[in-house]
Parts: C-alpha cells; sequence; structure tokens
C-alpha cells in the first residue's frame, strides 16, 4: 500500500505562524473594504426605509440679463515686430456679462421663485446669505506670445548647433472686471434628517469583516503553507 509522502511532513510551526499573521493582515484590509461596503449599503437600505417628506418654499431670486459691459480688441497675429509696435488696439469685441437688472430707483428686481423639495425623512431649512454682484469693467489685459522656430544642424565635427527665430507674436486680450455687491438676499437649502447614522453602519461592518478577513486569511494562508 502506498501512502503519500506529505502525510508525514513534519509541520513548521514557524512558518506556519508568519503565513498565517500575513494571510491574517491580508485578509484583514479585504475583509474591512468588503464590511465598509456592505455597511454603506446596508445604510442606504435603511435611508429608503425612511417616508418621503416634501416641503415647498417660496423665496425671491435677483433677476439677471446677458449685457454688453464693454469692448475689447480682437485676438490677433502680429508676422514681426516692427508692425507690432503699430498694432491696432481699438476695442470692438463685445464683453458680455450677466447683470442684475434694476428699477428707475436703481433697487435690484427680484423674481417670486416656488420650489418644492423632497427627500427621506423630517426637512430642516436654513438660509444661506447671498451676494448679488454687479459687474464693472474696467480696461483689458494684452498677453504677448511669441511665436518661435528653431533650426538645427550638425556640423562636420558632429557638433549640433541650433538657432531659434521669432517668426511673429500672437496678441491675448481679456477683459479686466471687478464686482461691486449691491445687495444680498437669503436662499432656503432644505437637508432631510433621515435618523440613518451611516458612520456607524460603515464602521460596523469595518470591524466585523476586518475580524472576519483576518481569521478567514489567517487559516487559510497557513493551511496553504503546509501543503507545499
Amino acid at each position: 500500500m502506498m501512502i503519500k509522502n506529505n502525510l508525514f511532513k513534519k509541520v513548521d510551526p514557524e512558518g506556519t505562524m508568519l503565513a498565517g499573521i500575513g494571510g491574517a493582515i491580508v485578509g484583514g484590509i479585504s475583509g474591512m473594504c468588503a464590511g465598509a461596503l456592505y455597511g454603506a449599503f446596508k445604510a442606504e437600505d435603511e435611508i429608503r426605509s425612511v417616508p418621503i417628506e416634501t416641503v415647498t418654499l417660496t423665496y425671491k431670486e435677483p433677476t439677471y440679463v446677458s449685457k454688453e459691459i464693454g469692448k475689447i480688441p480682437e485676438d490677433k497675429y502680429v508676422s514681426n515686430w516692427g508692425s507690432f509696435t503699430n498694432i491696432d488696439n481699438t476695442p470692438t469685441k463685445p464683453v458680455i456679462k450677466e447683470v442684475p437688472v434694476k428699477d428707475e430707483n436703481g433697487k435690484v428686481v427680484y423674481k417670486k421663485v416656488v420650489k418644492t423639495f423632497s427627500g427621506h425623512g423630517k426637512p430642516v431649512v436654513s438660509y444661506q446669505k447671498k451676494e448679488v454682484k454687479e459687474p464693472i469693467f474696467l480696461g483689458w489685459n494684452q498677453n504677448v506670445i511669441a511665436d518661435t522656430s528653431t533650426n538645427c544642424y550638425t556640423d562636420s565635427k558632429g557638433s549640433e548647433h541650433c538657432t531659434t527665430n521669432v517668426d511673429g507674436y500672437w496678441v491675448r486680450y481679456s477683459p479686466k472686471i471687478t464686482y461691486n455687491v449691491i445687495d444680498t438676499y437669503e436662499k432656503p437649502e432644505v437637508k432631510f434628517d433621515h435618523g440613518v447614522n451611516e458612520g456607524k453602519y460603515i464602521l460596523n461592518g469595518l470591524l466585523i469583516g476586518g475580524v472576519v478577513g483576518a481569521v478567514v486569511g489567517g487559516v487559510i494562508w497557513a493551511f496553504m503553507y503546509n501543503l507545499q
């Protein structure tokens, strides 16, 4: 009768322990990730089980209109520096911005907003202070970018030589704008208190998953080590 040699293989306690520790670490990390994910899904299920409530709020928001606030020159390409000194900076490109509408007395015109919010749990309403800003045109900035080309060659001695030439210039313009705060208003923000402690679910899943993963990983790695 033949008996497999590995049945009588001498067990290495130190190697088995080290393999078990390594497996426990790997298994624990994997288990923590899986447990945290499970906890997040469980919390989401609990939130979805909370009844949906709604709240309708009426508030005001400023009215805006697209308006030209100034002009800047058109972007252009100048082929050489000599003509660049005589560049045409005539402002012809309109600068369009959203501007708050004001009445004949200079007051901001507001519009009425009616909006319904819904979510799982009890609605909690808070109001955030918002500023009404009016753009003020201050002119423009000019940015000049050199358009260069580089030519390289190798001489008879094997040395490389390169020459860089400026072929022209890209001229870019951007508006200079500042903003004046001309009024303030309050805009509601709604959150829904569902009563579910999401962090607790995730933490519990992380801890349980880590323990289970460490135990299972340690056992499997130690078992696999002794099969080698």
